[in-house]
């Protein structure tokens, strides 16, 4: 949805004599821009925490005790944050998923769409940047960028990501 540009229109610039020109008061900056504007970015909505929402490529336990789960709907995007501490991977998996959205990622089919935001994992085994893409069953699958194995850590495995995902 795009910003009426109507009253913009209307606008008549000021000639520098201060005779000429429209008068806006903070009412109609409010209505005419602020209020569109906030329309068009969605707010930040917190899903609330389940364990059921982490699992692995396997479908074996990623324990995930505490996490940070957000998203913001923009038109047919949604900008998600994930921030996961102090999980433990009892498994070597080589992918680990995020689900729990209230809304349906496009699935992508081909390797070229990895890595559309930002992520990055520590644990015992290293430090590093990591892939993410929207898979089958509506979650994000996070990957180590050479596709091996996630390290089997008994604590502190600890991944972060932000990315924004097309919706259906």
């Amino acid at each position: 949805m795009a910003i009426d540009r109507g009253p913009f229109n209307t606008l008549v610039d000021d000639d520098g004599s201060n005779l000429v020109g429209s008068i806006w008061n903070k009412n109609q900056i409010k209505t005419v821009l602020l209020d569109p504007i906030d329309t068009l970015i969605g707010p930040w909505v917190t899903i609330p925490h389940n364990p059921a929402n982490y699992t692995s490529a396997s479908g074996d336990a990623w324990y995930v005790p505490t996490a940070v789960q957000k998203y913001s709907v923009h038109g047919k995007t949604a900008q998600i944050v994930v921030a996961i501490q102090n999980s433990q991977n009892f498994i070597a998996s080589y992918g680990l998923f995020v689900g729990g959205w209230p809304f349906t990622l496009k699935t992508i089919l081909s390797g070229h769409d990895w890595a559309p935001g930002v992520t990055s994992y520590s644990a015992a085994g290293g430090f590093g940047p990591c892939l993410l893409a929207p898979s089958a069953a509506n979650l994000i699958d996070l990957r180590r960028t050479n596709f091996s194995d996630w390290p089997v850590t008994g604590a502190d495995l600890m991944v972060s990501f932000q990315g924004v995902f097309e919706i259906l």
